[in-house]
């Protein structure tokens, strides 16, 4: 199984570049908005179109903060829809590496993002199951958690 550095260093060698606390309820933002510095928005179609959801930022105990979302089912685009199962393109602003699980609560094979990285489209990316095997697959619609 891998550690979560090398993880880390997985997304960030795979991934191609095109450029717990109490959850606060993010507010939706219209679809022609640009994600800004130390936001996280998972966007409903490709190339950053669509619809968008801004990650709410939580703060840990420990006084940590990162951007999470453990039910997407929860969350809701600009345009009212649900977030779950549906994100298509993401943009980390953050500088941590955004997860995400297809299922709530951290559940299920995950990928993800590192700090400052943003994938037009969630096709053919590096996936890890639960065991920390590796393999490139469509995550595309798949996302039911954002941490």
């Amino acid at each position: 199984m891998l550690d979560i550095k090398s993880r880390i260093g997985a997304v960030v060698l795979a991934t191609t570049v095109v450029s717990g606390g109490a959850l606060a309820l993010a507010s939706p933002v219209s679809a022609a908005y640009t994600c800004a510095d130390n936001q996280v928005c998972l966007y409903k179609n490709s190339d950053f179109t669509g619809s968008v959801y801004v990650l709410p930022k939580v703060t840990l105990s420990s006084g940590a903060t990162i951007f999470c979302a453990r039910d997407l089912s929860a969350s809701k685009y600009s345009d009212g829809s649900s977030v779950s199962d549906t994100v298509s393109s993401v943009v980390n602003n953050s500088n941590s590496v955004l997860f995400l699980y297809e299922n709530k609560n951290s559940g299920g094979k995950h990928m993800g993002i590192a700090g400052g990285y943003r994938l037009w489209n969630l096709d053919n990316v590096q996936v890890f199951d639960s065991s920390g095997h590796e393999t490139r697959e469509s995550f595309n619609d798949r996302a039911s958690t954002a941490c």
